[in-house]
């Protein structure tokens, strides 16, 4: 058992040296990201009284609306695309998100850590091969916004 600042860079240069290590304990860069240790981030409401709204501040802009997101997959089950879209607009893929809480009750017991474990196996064997490597400048994931979005998103900036 190996232990004491490792992360994934460490690690891989253990394995790939071939030290003899049955097991790795990561702890502060488990929790805490070393090059960027504070999200940035606030809460944006997107949707009011069943109307859309939308940040329009530069450099912060928003999606708004209630939206999905749908994965496209080759023949062989491999990512080839996401698109974000309205929640109700059709689309290719499969749709990402589902409701998992509302008014503070759970919507779906909570699936066994077995099945959670498997998921996460067969999800990270579906990325490209060139989102599963730890080098940098591999190609950026494919990420696009529907039309209908961008529409609802241009007739908000009109109003004013």
């Amino acid at each position: 058992m190996l232990s004491g600042n490792l992360d994934e860079q460490v690690i891989d240069s253990l394995v790939r040296n071939r030290v003899p290590a049955d097991a790795f304990g990561v702890g502060t860069s488990l929790a805490v990201s070393v090059d960027v240790p504070a999200l940035d981030m606030v809460y944006k409401l997107q949707q009011y009284a069943g109307k859309p709204r939308r940040k329009r501040s530069s450099g912060k802009a928003t999606w708004p609306g209630i939206k999905q997101v749908f994965r496209e997959r080759a023949g062989a089950g491999e990512y080839l695309r996401d698109r974000v879209a309205l929640h109700d607009e059709p689309s290719p893929g499969e749709p990402l998100l589902s409701e998992m809480m509302r008014q503070g009750v759970r919507c779906a017991p909570s699936s066994p850590l077995s099945a959670i474990r498997e998921h996460c196996r067969n999800e990270m064997s579906s990325l490209p091969p060139s989102l599963r490597t730890l080098g940098v400048g591999g190609q950026a994931y494919p990420v696009s916004v529907s039309r209908s979005l961008q529409d609802v998103a241009l007739r908000l900036d009109t109003l004013d």
